[in-house]
């Protein structure tokens, strides 16, 4: 084990091999996480990771005294203390990564200083900068929250959190996740009676059992007798989670969500333009059942913006060599009716379950229907309806 936790191993064969250590050789287990801390630059990754370690018994507390005898980089202190769950057990912890991390990190906000950054993101803040922030993989905003569909369940849904809540109130949530979480997304940690710590929201109890989803989405069952203790313990959003950004890019991510909901093009509830896309490069000749969306073909889901633009850069990693790409989106139409595709460019090519649409216009009867659009990679997309709801899903 200890050899693989430090061989070219992939990455998650390595954490895993740390954590197997963790049961057989704490000492060795402790050096092994030490250098595999470094590389969890993906906080969904980092957060799965740290949620394993941190079930096993007494590991808060031995890595603590580690960090204490010998700290931390700086760097690595802040890119692992997002991960981290607040909560009292790893307090000494969290304590020592904050303190290592230095900057932001080891102040916590005020009422007056919540005031100021709300008051500075209203009038400084870039709400398109700030949704590029809020995309960004590091964040993981998109895994938990969903805006107009798109994205996770995890969290409150942020549609309308701009228009239904004060942006003082969006800066202490992010700076403080733990002091108002909204009604149905408190998390509890569960001590099991074979030593593991388990934190997550709960979902549903009773029959012999609890059902947890944790940080990562992931549902996860328990029966009520491996059980030994259960507290609730506020927010599954992590504390410090931005404390890695500039204060501009702070400024403009609270100014982002503060446009939310509001009348403009971060507006979700009026757009009629799709904001999941399914994605498939165009290498060759086009496959006989692409243009109907067979699900069997390898489309890849990506989410669009806010007001529904598949962008170019988030495409960009899967088209590889491929000149141009197929983006499929579905659409619900309650009751027959003559519908307009919009396009600000003409596309390459458009299929409606099948059919091509050569003017933009099409008869559709009341269901569901998939649309495929033919595009050149390398510019971003976006059409709109003129009638029916696009669906979050492929």
């Amino acid at each position: 084990l200890v050899a693989v936790a430090g061989s070219d191993a992939p990455a998650e064969v390595k954490r895993g091999a740390a954590l197997a250590l963790v049961r057989h050789h704490r000492t060795a287990a402790l050096g092994a996480i030490r250098a595999l801390l470094p590389g969890l630059d993906d906080l969904m990754q980092a957060r799965a990771f740290w949620q394993q370690a941190l079930s096993l018994s007494g590991l808060s507390a031995d890595l603590a005294k580690a960090f204490r005898e010998q700290a931390l980089d700086p760097k690595v202190a802040a890119l692992n203390l997002p991960a981290v769950p607040d909560i009292d057990e790893h307090a000494e912890l969290l304590g020592l990564l904050r303190q290592q991390a230095g900057g932001a990190a080891m102040s916590g906000p005020t009422a007056e200083s919540i005031l100021s950054l709300a008051k500075l993101a209203a009038e400084k803040g870039d709400a398109v900068r700030g949704e590029a922030i809020y995309r960004q993989p590091g964040l993981a905003c998109t895994a938990c929250h969903a805006i107009g569909g798109a994205g996770g369940k995890v969290g409150p849904d942020m549609t309308s959190i701009g228009a239904s809540a004060p942006l003082d109130y969006l800066v202490e949530s992010i700076l403080m996740p733990g002091a108002k979480v909204k009604e149905g997304y408190h998390s509890v940690v569960i001590e099991t009676k074979d030593g593991r710590t388990l934190m997550g929201r709960l979902l549903r109890s009773g029959g012999g059992s609890v059902v947890l989803s944790d940080a990562a989405g992931q549902e996860i069952t328990l029966a009520d007798s491996a059980i030994l203790k259960r507290t609730d313990s506020g927010s599954l959003m992590p504390a410090n989670l931005i404390a890695g950004l500039k204060e501009q890019e702070q400024l403009d991510l609270f100014k982002f969500l503060s446009q939310l909901g509001k009348p403009g093009e971060f507006d979700a509830t009026k757009s009629r333009a799709p904001r999941v896309w399914a994605v498939m490069p165009l290498t060759g000749a086009m496959p006989e059942t692409v243009t109907k969306g067979d699900p069997a073909l390898p489309w890849i889901p990506i989410n669009g913006t806010v007001n529904g633009t598949l962008l170019a850069g988030d495409v960009a990693p899967f088209a590889g060599t491929a000149t141009e790409i197929l983006a499929g989106a579905r659409l619900e139409i309650p009751e027959a009716t003559e519908v307009t595709l919009k396009f600000p460019q003409p596309p390459l090519g458009v299929w409606v379950d099948g059919q091509p649409v050569t003017d933009g216009r099409v008869r559709l009867e009341a269901g569901i229907h998939k649309i495929v659009v033919r595009h050149k990679a390398g510019g971003d997309l976006r059409f709109e309806s003129s009638a029916g709801t696009f669906l979050p899903s492929w």
